[in-house]
């Protein structure tokens, strides 16, 4: 996946190449996004798809056609679409920063019923860019969206992953959910932990985990075994430190596998809720085709 950085100042467009020293610009908080503020004082009163085209765009346009912002920065990146069969340019990134538009709220005290209207307004603008049903949905439709891998990261306020995953568990189509789920997290436990990224390469192979890794079209059943290794490996590193300094990171991966572990346990949860309503539904119609032939209305 290739990643450019739009940069904009004074109306000017820069382009540059996504460097760490970039990253940690976007994610070290010196950069206030002016349509979200960290507080009252810095929340634009017109940040709704009403009184902004740039809110109102579900999918955002390059901040260069945007002629009200002045100021910001946005990142671009690039991947192969197999759907499409062809390279897909998508905003990960957009923080604005100068805006022609912009009013700020003001730094008045807020009471609890404008925070209780804020975070209505910002729920319910959430849910429209989604086009969800409810704010939950929105919420599940954002978290996925990150495992899809189509953002990197979800600015403003979020859930935690406990709450996300009880809310993916209650959808419709959770036991698809889950399973996109569980992958991602295997994937990203791996590829996060430099001894169970080493310890899998030595059962693997660096090259073949790296392309599993890599894969958009891992297997459940790879990321499974991946998650049993890992927590077998890590359980046994645990014993052999009990009391040691490496105790602590141990213990710390092995919260990280339990988590998983929970996600997975959630999609046998749903794959056996699915397989019992599966069978008595076999059942109720091999007993109406046993009552048939009894009866004679069905010859065998």
């Amino acid at each position: 996946m290739e990643k450019i950085v739009l940069k904009k100042k004074d109306g000017k467009i820069s382009v540059m190449n996504y460097t760490p020293s970039v990253e940690n610009k976007l994610e070290d908080g010196s950069l206030i996004h002016i349509c979200w503020g960290n507080c009252g004082a810095e929340f634009c009163k017109n940040a709704s798809p009403n009184g902004c085209q740039k809110v109102s765009d579900r999918y955002k346009k390059a901040i260069d056609q945007y002629d009200f912002i002045t100021d910001g920065i946005q990142v671009i990146s690039k991947r192969y679409d197999k759907a499409k069969e062809k390279d897909v340019a998508k905003v990960e990134d957009f923080i604005v920063t100068g805006c022609r538009n912009y009013e700020p709220i003001g730094e008045k005290k807020l009471t609890s019923e404008d925070k209780r209207r804020i975070r209505s307004a910002k729920e319910s603008l959430r849910t429209l860019y989604f086009g969800a049903g409810s704010v939950d949905e929105a919420y599940v439709m954002q978290y996925m969206e990150k495992v899809h891998g189509q953002i990197t990261r979800i600015y403003g306020k979020t859930l935690s992953e406990n709450t996300i995953l009880d809310k993916i568990s209650e959808q419709r189509d959770a036991e698809h959910l889950l399973t996109e789920m569980l992958i991602y997290k295997v994937k990203e436990l791996i590829k996060g932990t430099y001894t169970l990224k080493k310890e899998l390469s030595r059962v693997y192979g660096e090259q073949k985990l790296n392309k599993m890794l890599n894969d958009n079209d891992l297997e459940l059943a790879d990321a499974r075994k991946m998650l049993e290794i890992a927590d077998k490996y890590v359980t046994e590193m645990q014993k052999e430190n009990e009391g040691n300094a490496s105790s602590g990171l141990y213990k710390y991966i092995k919260g990280d596998i339990d988590f998983v572990k929970k996600v997975e346990k959630r999609y046998l949860e749903k794959v056996a809720e699915r397989e019992f309503r599966e069978n008595k539904e076999r059942k109720v119609i091999d007993d109406l085709v046993q009552k048939g032939i009894k009866e004679k209305k069905i010859v065998k």
